[in-house]
């Protein structure tokens, strides 16, 4: 049975829709749960756990909507809205508030950008330039795994992007208004998504213009101004127009109601015209523009994402893409050698508007009527000169536009530019399948291309999740997030304090709001008088718990004014609990505050042990008791150790060990107690930051408690061990008593 054309196109689009999905999805849906859940990742949607919980709903920038004594937030950030908070709604009202709910629906919104590029290629140049845009773009690094953590990047921006153009082609095409009204309403609410979208905005606006007046015939007069006003309008009529701008409100109604209220976008621009509160210096151009060069590599090559365990790349990408944006240029501007075969006429036309409806002029040279979308004669050199010029200019339009920010640089900003490059390279390889013969050369060119690229990103794809699997994510996205917070959630600890950035929002989601942090830290780079106050205030309750990163980890490191505050206060810092990546290294301390019992204490001298193995001689320190303390490189090698005989006078029930102790890495140092030949706690039993200096004044020493458990009166035996190579420290003593 012989299909019909129509039919034969429905199922060929089906059927590279349904192959590009399964495996997206495939890739995108493995290993969901990993890596850890990340502070931003969980931002937008905090506010809709609370909605869908019944909590009272945080309104972060202080502006919202009020209905039926419900709080809508409309903004999340100055420069970032809540489209992400409402669109997460259906997915934690039926799927539950977890990570899985929150990242399928950013991975739904991936594939739903595949099918609308695939629609949009398809009717922009045609089915086999859609077919290899949209494969390339389902298995690539950046658009796969960004779709798994899309709202740290905000990545249904691509799904705004996409929606837009196929909605606005389809308008020019079809004049159908509706199709108009849905675009501007998708790029409205990818500005409401994030303010960055504006890029895209301008872009395409831009690229529009430049086509549209290009494409105007060469007269001794400036066109009249009918035909400008006409080009400036879009080609809309007057009620187009108004309702077509109406859409576009409504889609950034978010975002313009926040503004009507405190014109904080605004003033964030202002604020950060010049230079930015990360230290970009927005007036240095070319700087900027060669940092975002490298961004627009790592996106490319898929790179970016070292924190799942180790960097993988295409390496393919970059070498291609260029090659194909040279050739290209070359085809289709410079050859006429190679494109004469189109048609000799293509080189009588000029640019026309990619969205135009122009008067061509015919194969005989003669001006004549156009019925519809680019319909000039079938010369092809001239269509695809076009829409490549309208590739290029959004392309770089977008790029130069990154280069002012702000925030910072960097390839997360430049999600916005996928699938550009695939689209490209797929034109490029249209372009030699057109003026190359026979075909099978241009045919098997494009087909090893195109299997090269797709089975590079595979490899990369698997080698990251093979990374992932081994070590969780690491650092700030290490899966500790999830011990940390059952950790919190079982012991009833629903109000840690937050001496850090990166524990509030992620700890809500995963504790579905039973743990809220309450952060401290002051967004400053600079220690302020602020940060002091919190500390001081909380220090007053003895209950409370810090939450640290590792000093490597850290965002805003406060370990060091922390302990200055805590040591003025007369109390001691003695860490609850390590939590781990699956390599062993520490992410996460949870520390508490005693303030040790005057009743009864026992102190033991760093240097008076029973024996020790690693001191190289005594070692004098002004800072320290007696002067001296343990130390001479004491704990820079595993084997080394140091035994104390000590005398307890009386029973302690809750007895706790505080070590004073010096050292002036970054790192922390790890030891290993022995209290009777028992292991205190799990290995390490605890971990040293660094306390300034090597102890040669009073103010480089620091104190770090551990709980022993219930000591009983008599003669005890205490060991002290490092935890592996190079935990080198003085040890100026250690006392034993109840902390309070």
């Amino acid at each position: 049975m012989q299909l019909s054309p129509t039919r034969r196109a429905v199922i060929i689009d089906i059927s590279i829709s349904v192959l590009a999905l399964t495996v997206f999805f495939y890739i995108s849906v493995t290993n969901i749960n990993l890596p850890g859940l990340y502070y931003d990742e969980a931002m937008d949607v905090v506010p809709t756990m609370q909605i869908v919980l019944g909590q009272p709903v945080e309104a972060w920038t202080g502006v919202s909507i009020s209905l039926g004594g419900r709080t809508f937030p409309v903004m999340i950030m100055s420069y970032l809205g809540t489209v992400c908070t409402y669109l997460m709604l259906p997915f934690f009202y039926f799927l539950g508030v977890n990570v899985f709910s929150l990242r399928l629906m950013t991975i739904v919104f991936g594939g739903l950008t595949l099918i609308l590029y695939y629609l949009f290629v398809k009717d922009f140049l045609n089915r086999r330039v859609a077919a290899i845009t949209v494969l390339l773009l389902a298995v690539h690094p950046s658009f796969v795994f960004w779709s798994r953590q899309g709202i740290y990047v905000t990545s249904v921006m691509t799904f705004m992007a996409a929606g837009s153009l196929f909605c606005l082609l389809r308008w020019h095409r079809r004049k159908t208004d509706w199709y108009l009204y849905a675009g501007t309403f998708l790029l409205g609410l990818g500005l409401s998504a994030k303010f960055l979208f504006i890029w895209f905005i301008i872009a395409l606006s831009a690229s529009y213009y430049i086509l549209r007046f290009s494409a105007l015939p060469l007269r001794a007069s400036w066109p009249d101004r009918r035909t400008i006003l006409k080009i400036l309008a879009f080609n809309m009529n007057a009620k187009q127009l108004v309702l077509g701008l109406l859409s576009f409100c409504v889609g950034a109604g978010g975002l313009l109601w926040y503004n009507l209220n405190t014109l904080g976008t605004i003033k964030a621009l202002g604020k950060n015209l010049i230079a930015t509160d990360q230290g970009v210096n927005n007036l240095d151009l070319l700087r900027n523009l060669l940092t975002e060069i490298k961004a627009f590599l790592v996106l490319i090559k898929g790179s970016w994402f070292g924190f799942y365990g180790s960097s993988f790349d295409n390496s393919f990408y970059p070498v291609i893409f260029c090659v194909s944006v040279v050739g290209l240029a070359f085809l289709l501007f410079f050859s006429g050698r190679y494109l004469s075969r189109w048609g000799e006429p293509w080189r009588r036309f000029r640019i026309a508007g990619v969205f135009a409806h122009r008067q061509p002029v015919n194969c005989q040279g003669h001006s004549q009527p156009s019925p519809g979308w680019l319909n000039a004669c079938s010369d092809k050199a001239e269509t695809y000169r076009t829409k490549a010029v309208f590739l290029f200019s959004m392309f770089a339009l977008i790029l130069v536009q990154s280069c002012f920010t702000v925030s910072g640089l960097g390839a997360t900003h430049l999600l916005i530019m996928l699938p550009l490059p695939q689209l490209i390279i797929a034109l490029f390889m249209e372009a030699l399948y057109q003026v190359i013969t026979p075909k099978m050369l241009p045919s098997a060119l494009m087909a090893v291309v195109v299997v090269a690229l797709i089975a590079q990103d595979l490899r990369v794809d698997f080698r990251y999740h093979q990374a992932l699997q081994r070590s969780g994510g690491l650092g700030r996205f290490s899966d500790a997030s999830y011990e940390l917070a059952d950790y919190l959630e079982d012991d009833h600890i629903t109000s840690p304090v937050a001496v850090d950035w990166g524990f509030k929002n992620n700890i809500q989601i995963l504790t579905k709001g039973t743990v809220n942090p309450v952060e401290i830290f002051q967004y400053s780079w600079d220690l302020n008088e602020e940060f002091s106050r919190e500390v001081s205030r909380h220090l007053s309750d003895p209950s409370n718990l810090y939450l640290f990163y590792a000093k490597e980890f850290s965002s805003f490191d406060r370990y060091d004014a922390f302990e200055r505050i805590v040591r003025e206060a007369n109390k001691a810092i003695q860490l609850e609990r390590t939590f781990y990546q699956r390599d062993g290294t520490p992410v996460y301390y949870l520390y508490r505050v005693t303030t040790p019992s005057q009743a009864y204490s026992l102190w033991q001298e760093g240097e008076d042990y029973e024996t020790s193995f690693g001191n190289k001689s005594e070692d004098f320190k002004g800072g320290a008791s007696n002067g001296k303390c343990l130390g001479m490189w004491w704990g820079s090698e595993a084997s080394h150790f140091a035994l104390y005989k000590i005398h307890v006078a009386e029973d302690i029930p809750d007895a706790s060990i505080y070590l004073r102790y010096a050292h002036a890495d970054n790192n922390a140092k790890k030891l290993n107690l022995y209290f009777d030949g028992k292991l205190v706690g799990t290995k390490p039993s605890i971990e040293l930051p660094g306390s300034g200096g090597w102890g040669y004044e009073e103010s480089e020493w620091a104190l770090m408690g551990l709980s022993l458990g219930q000591v009983t009166s008599g003669e005890h035996w205490i060991e002290i061990q490092p935890d592996g190579e190079q935990n080198a420290i003085n040890l100026d003593g250690f006392y034993i008593g109840r902390a309070e």
